[in-house]
C-alpha cells in the first residue's frame, strides 16, 4: 500500500508541476487519433514556442478550474490516495493527451518535427501512463520517467510546458 501511495504521490507531484504551465481546456473527450506524427507548419521557432506556449497557459488555468471543482466535490473524508486517483483519471491524464494532440494540431518550425513530434510522444505517453497508474499498472519510477521525458523534450524545443 506505502508504495502505491508513493506513486500516486510522484504522479500528483508530477501534475502539479504541470498544473504551472500546461494542461487542455477541459477536455475529457479522446483524440481523433494516436499519432504523433506533426506536419510541417509555416511558422518560425519563435512563434511556435509562443503559440504553444500560450495553449499551454490557456490549458492550464482550465485545468486548475477542473481541480479545483474536483476538490469542492470530493468529500473531506474521501482518503488522500482516492483523491489523488481521482484527479488523474478525470483531469490530469486526459488532459495532458488532449495537450499533445492540440500541439501536434500547431505544427512543427521547418527543421524541427523530430523534436516536436518527441514532445508530443512523451506529453501524450505520459497522459496514457498517469491514467493507466490510476488502475495501478504503472510504478512510480515508470509515470517520473515519463513526466522526466516529456519535461526534457519541451526544454529542448524551447517551450515553458510542462514545467514552470
Amino acid at each position: 500500500m506505502i508504495t502505491r501511495m508513493g506513486t500516486w504521490l510522484v504522479i500528483c507531484a508530477a501534475g502539479m508541476a504541470l498544473l504551472a504551465g500546461c494542461g487542455d481546456e477541459g477536455t475529457d473527450a479522446a483524440p481523433a487519433d494516436d499519432s504523433t506524427e506533426v506536419s510541417t507548419s509555416s511558422l518560425s521557432k519563435g512563434q511556435f514556442v509562443r503559440e504553444v506556449n500560450e495553449i499551454c497557459e490557456r490549458s492550464a488555468e482550465g485545468r486548475a478550474g477542473e481541480l479545483a471543482e474536483l476538490r469542492k466535490e470530493t468529500p473531506r473524508e474521501t482518503e488522500l490516495g482516492d483523491r489523488l486517483l481521482r484527479s488523474l483519471e478525470e483531469v490530469l491524464a486526459p488532459s495532458w493527451i488532449s495537450l499533445s494532440e492540440d500541439i501536434r494540431a500547431v505544427g512543427a518550425p521547418a527543421g524541427n518535427e523530430a523534436q516536436v513530434e518527441r514532445f508530443v510522444a512523451a506529453l501524450r505517453r505520459l497522459g496514457e501512463m498517469a491514467g493507466s497508474a490510476a488502475q495501478g499498472e504503472y510504478l512510480n519510477s515508470e509515470v517520473t520517467n515519463a513526466f522526466n521525458r516529456a519535461t526534457a523534450a519541451a526544454r529542448a524545443n524551447g517551450i515553458d510546458c510542462p514545467i514552470r
